[in-house]
């Protein structure tokens, strides 16, 4: 799996040099999990651990949602959702550091969106030294403040076991009561679907029904 996330990410970003980790691990205070993580930060993966098994994963647009939480799997009533259309901690940008290997491994700093920045997010770059990989990861991790803009929080059912962190999921809003549900398909017959979560139409609305199909498209 290991060899898999290698070529992943020379094929998502064309080039080798995303799939490399350079550090020399010399603190015995570093923990095993710590290591995994520093090695996923520069290479844009997620790191697992299951059952003494390590995964990768290439963090892309094309992840597939691995599960839906809805009201099956979701307490009542306990999803709180916030909404931020400012960045967090009014950062105008991200500052990385890193050492450039290919200018004589001189420790350098690189700023995003431009080097006018004056309240950065910084964001040590430990294993980088290639300047593309630093330019990479530090605009990865600026558009990753520009566009959160939604927060989800919900006590969930242990089926929630099977989720780690960075999977990518599916979410119902269930803050929404009212005007929109959740469920299942009972029932279809052409126009005609029964569904399992009671629903009342108006004659004066429109609305919208997204089904998830098996394979698990929506």
């Amino acid at each position: 799996r290991i060899y898999q996330a290698v070529d992943d990410l020379q094929a998502y970003f064309g080039s080798e040099r995303m799939t490399e980790f350079n550090y020399t691990l010399d603190s015995t205070n570093t923990s095993f999990e710590e290591i995994m993580r520093m090695m996923s930060a520069v290479t844009c993966t997620h790191d697992r651990r299951v059952n003494r098994k390590i995964y990768y994963e290439l963090e892309s647009a094309e992840n597939e949602p691995l599960i839906l939480f809805n009201h099956r799997n979701k307490q009542a009533k306990s999803e709180v959702r916030s909404y931020n259309f400012r960045v967090d901690n009014r950062h105008d940008g991200v500052e990385l550091s890193y050492v450039d290997s290919d200018d004589g491994w001189v420790e350098k700093t690189l700023k995003i969106p431009h080097d006018a920045i004056n309240n950065a997010k910084k964001i040590d770059g430990t294993g980088i030294v290639y300047r593309e990989q630093a330019h990479i990861v530090a605009w990865r991790a600026w558009n990753k403040l520009q566009f959160s803009r939604v927060t989800a929080s919900f006590t969930a059912y242990c089926e929630s076991d099977l989720v780690f962190r960075g999977d990518c999921i599916l979410n119902t809003d269930d803050t929404r009561l009212g005007n929109c549900t959740s469920g299942e398909i009972l029932n279809w017959n052409n126009l005609s679907i029964k569904v399992s979560q009671p629903f009342q139409l108006l004659v004066d609305q429109q609305y919208i029904i997204h089904l998830q199909l098996k394979s698990g498209a929506i």
